[in-house]
């Protein structure tokens, strides 16, 4: 069971809106606007640790992020598994399965509902709702009030993902080792049930049967304790649940702060108990990813800057094993905070271009308008507001972070449109009405 959905959601998030100083003298009424601005959105917080601002290297682009894995470890496990397979079967005299490569594709996409369906039939007898789920390309998420399914080309030869959605009463280690094994054994009856179909029938007209056993084994794969990016295999979770409490319940406070979201519940609304217990020990290297960019999405919310950019900068630190989609996501996060919070297009620009190279975004919008509010390009910056913002209706997103969106993308609009006014009544000649 994979714990990710950066990909579908975060890509769209708006951080906050400043007025951008243009390049040379400030324009007065632009100062004040600027200096009022941030005096009315900026809440009162009591009781809120006072931190000083730490040093953002990679942010501030003084350190290159982390050199992405290769994954090669993983491909070699499996060729060293599927080589032990054929040589024991060899050996023994086993005949194995027929594999027809146009069949197994279908069933694969069976193999892994079946495994991922597992996860969640267990969640709900554990009182876990459903929030989800994803088979390669087709995915199916709850979205504040709502469902939204769509199927996405890039993940057709994906993996799957079960998405529960526990409560906040209580965190107990079986409930969730007992929702992560459900899938292995899953995967494990199917592939028994398609072994002894295949051993009284043979591999079926068009060699289905045996394409099925093949299909339904590769579910048995999460029984390897191994990690790949932010992902951990069933087996390798199930280890932490048993053995490591502290990171466990780290580990579980992050499945539930991913509901509240779901369940459209705004990040500044989320939890604080479980925020606090989601960075109390997430492990280390990449599984520090998520919890920090899920606590820089809060603190943006929160209207706390400093401390959000001390999260993003930890979450560029842990990427280096993490996918292309999700590195995708903390560039395009970083471009925003470059030109918003830092006021730097050019190194906003510098993390766009990266995460261009990456792969090609499925919106690009939200940070091509803080660039442009950045540069003063305020006309520029309303094209893309309205862009970004019908990207997120045609997506029907409405958890808690597109909710977070649509108010930022409101308020970036506002401050575009006073800027604009402001600039018009500072300059000589222009008619002012009244």
């Amino acid at each position: 069971m994979r714990l990710t959905f950066l990909e579908l959601v975060i890509p769209e998030i708006a951080g906050p809106p400043e007025i951008p100083r243009r390049h040379g003298p400030a324009s007065p009424n632009l100062n004040i606007i600027h200096h009022f601005w941030r005096l009315y959105t900026r809440p009162l917080r009591i009781g809120y640790p006072v931190l000083t601002v730490s040093a953002t290297p990679i942010l501030d682009l003084e350190q290159d992020p982390p050199a992405p894995g290769s994954g090669k470890w993983t491909v070699l496990i499996y060729l060293v598994i599927g080589s032990a397979i054929g040589i024991g079967a060899d050996s023994l005299g086993v005949k194995l399965p027929q594999l027809n490569f146009l069949v197994w594709i279908p069933l694969l996409y069976i193999a892994i509902s079946i495994h991922e369906l597992g996860h969640l039939l267990a969640g709900k007898m554990t009182c876990m709702a459903s929030g989800g789920i994803v088979v390669g390309g087709f995915v199916a998420m709850k979205s504040g009030d709502h469902w939204t399914v769509r199927f996405d080309p890039r993940r057709i030869f994906g993996s799957g993902m079960a998405i529960p959605l526990p409560g906040k009463d209580g965190f107990e280690a079986g409930r969730f080792a007992w929702m992560v094994a459900a899938g292995p054994i899953a995967s494990i009856a199917t592939t028994y049930v398609c072994w002894l179909a295949f051993r009284r029938f043979g591999d079926g007209a068009g060699g289905w049967i045996g394409s099925s056993v093949w299909a339904s084994a590769i579910g048995l794969a999460s029984l390897i304790p191994m990690s790949s990016g932010i992902h951990k295999s069933d087996a390798a979770r199930l280890w932490i649940l048993l053995t490591r409490p502290d990171q466990s319940r780290s580990w579980m406070a992050a499945v539930t702060v991913q509901a509240e979201n779901a369940r459209g519940v705004r990040p500044r609304d989320w939890d604080a108990a479980l925020v606090e217990q989601m960075l109390a020990a997430p492990g280390s290297g990449s599984e520090q990813l998520f919890p920090h960019l899920m606590a820089f999405l809060r603190c943006l919310d929160e209207r706390n800057e400093s401390l959000a950019s001390e999260h993003l900068e930890k979450a560029l630190a842990a990427s280096g094993r993490s996918g292309k989609a999700v590195r995708q996501t903390l560039y395009l996060q970083a471009a925003e905070v470059n030109a918003l919070l830092k006021n730097n297009a050019e190194a906003a620009r510098t993390w766009l271009d990266r995460a261009l190279k990456l792969r090609k975004p499925e919106s690009r919008t939200c940070t091509d308008s803080a660039i442009a509010m950045c540069e003063g390009r305020y006309d520029d910056a309303l094209k893309h507001i309205a862009a970004t913002r019908a990207f997120l209706l045609k997506r029907k997103l409405d958890s808690g972070l597109a909710r977070f969106s649509h108010d930022w993308l409101d308020e970036r609009e506002s401050v575009c449109r006073n800027a604009m006014l402001a600039e018009a009544h500072a300059q000589p000649g222009i008619r002012r009405d009244g």
